[in-house]
């Protein structure tokens, strides 16, 4: 059931989770064929086979488990793991017997129709296999519980499922490694694999299992750009996205976290459980030179408390500079780079409002033309006549203080705005 709803997903994490499944298939298969024959031969090798899937499996686990936390294990412990995986499957396949990690196996019989195999383990299998297993697969159930110890009501229920799932074969082999069985010799964990594939067939129709997450995370939210921040109803983060990584750094250490606390502080004042009602809040902010857009929406299940707050941050810096840049040309003369009429004029009305009639405020303007200027332009031609302007508008900005507005009215007329200047400071500047 669990394939046939998920074969078409390409997810690293489906991916690893069919891994797993299929070690745990090749297990419980071969085990009942082991049970199936009396020949002791027989037996052992399909034991043998048996150790494929379940050397693997803890590997499995552990990938399947970064995946879910969001973590990156370095590549050495993948190839430490593998070593030690490699190095278990020669000893089982290729050592003669009795070796350390089988002595003598022998068939014991414990029913007139049913026989099992008494491994006779040795100390490679308890002070090396056993370990490698069982410490793999409890640092994956420790990575993943701390994923979903923030995580909002669905997700918790998922990583419950998942370490319930884990939990119940791991209890079982551990009671049959300490030789606590109703029947002596035969593993009972590849019946509780069972349960547990049943329990992950039930989530997978009940929550969604492996669908909203990370499924939909993966393919959708952890590759968008924009970065993603999620919020519970008590202003804590429970969820981001890889985008929201990047820009944070080390987010992991603030799940769980109210967003007063969150290093981007600019967020905290938007995340508001007081809020009452869907709404978006639109807004924006600035993050090292960086600007966003900054979309806040917060959900109200019930339509009367904030149950969750989703934060989307968007980079628009590239849009906002090129709007300034459309802006800056809007307003400037294209030949002397001065500010245009239309920008002296609205300046200039945004001046003498800001003076409203008080006394204490004083604005001046200069204006002045160039003297036979088309003089210029008919005799040493109109190319000649636009490096002196561009000349003439360099002077200007030389001369002027950095607060004076200089602009172009048109032709050869010039003005200056100055603000916070009296008459007599106008008249002193050189």
């Amino acid at each position: 059931m669990i394939a046939i709803n998920i074969k078409k997903i390409s997810s690293p994490l489906v991916k690893a989770f069919l891994m797993m499944m299929g070690c745990a298939l090749i297990w419980n298969v071969f085990y009942v064929f082991e049970l199936g024959t009396n020949d002791l031969a027989y037996k052992i090798h399909f034991a043998r086979i048996q150790y494929f899937g379940l050397t693997i499996i803890p590997i499995a686990w552990l990938l399947m488990a970064e995946k879910i936390a969001k973590v990156h294990i370095k590549r050495m412990v993948w190839v430490v793991l593998s070593a030690i995986a490699g190095a278990l499957l020669i000893v089982i396949w290729i050592l003669p017997l009795p070796n350390l990690f089988w002595g003598n196996p022998v068939v014991s019989e414990v029913h007139q129709n049913l026989s099992v195999l008494d491994y006779d383990y040795g100390i490679l299998f308890y002070a090396g296999y056993v370990p490698f297993v069982y410490l793999t697969i409890a640092y994956s159930l420790i990575l993943i519980a701390r994923r979903f110890r923030f995580s909002i009501s669905v997700y918790r229920k998922q990583g419950l499922i998942i370490i319930v799932g884990a939990i119940l074969p791991l209890v079982v082999n551990t009671l049959y490694v300490l030789d606590i069985t109703p029947i002596p010799h035969l593993n009972l964990t590849t019946a509780s694999l069972s349960i547990t594939g049943l329990l992950y067939a039930w989530a997978l129709i009940q929550y969604r299992f492996l669908a909203p997450l990370p499924i939909a995370r993966d393919v959708i939210v952890e590759h968008m750009e924009a970065a993603v921040f999620v919020f519970d109803k008590d202003s804590r983060l429970v969820d981001y996205n890889n985008s929201a990584a990047l820009l944070v750094g080390n987010i992991e250490q603030y799940l769980g976290l109210v967003a007063e606390k969150f290093p981007i502080g600019q967020i905290g004042k938007f995340v508001s459980t007081d809020f009452l009602g869907d709404k978006e809040v639109p807004g924006q902010i600035e993050i090292d030179q960086t600007i966003f857009d900054i979309s806040v929406r917060h959900i109200c299940l019930t339509g009367k408390r904030v149950e969750a707050t989703v934060v989307t941050l968007y980079d628009v810096t590239e849009k906002e500079d090129l709007y300034r840049q459309v802006r800056e040309l809007a307003l400037r003369d294209p030949l002397t780079g001065l500010y245009n009429r239309r920008a002296l004029m609205e300046m200039g009305v945004d001046l003498i409002k800001g003076i409203n009639g008080d006394s204490s405020k004083h604005f001046c303007a200069m204006m002045f033309d160039i003297d036979r200027f088309k003089l210029v332009n008919d005799t040493y031609g109109h190319a000649a006549g636009d490096r002196s302007l561009v000349a003439i508008a360099k002077t200007f900005i030389h001369h002027t203080r950095a607060h004076d507005l200089i602009g172009r009215l048109g032709g050869d007329e010039f003005i200056v705005l100055m603000p916070d200047t009296t008459l007599e400071e106008a008249l002193g500047i050189d």
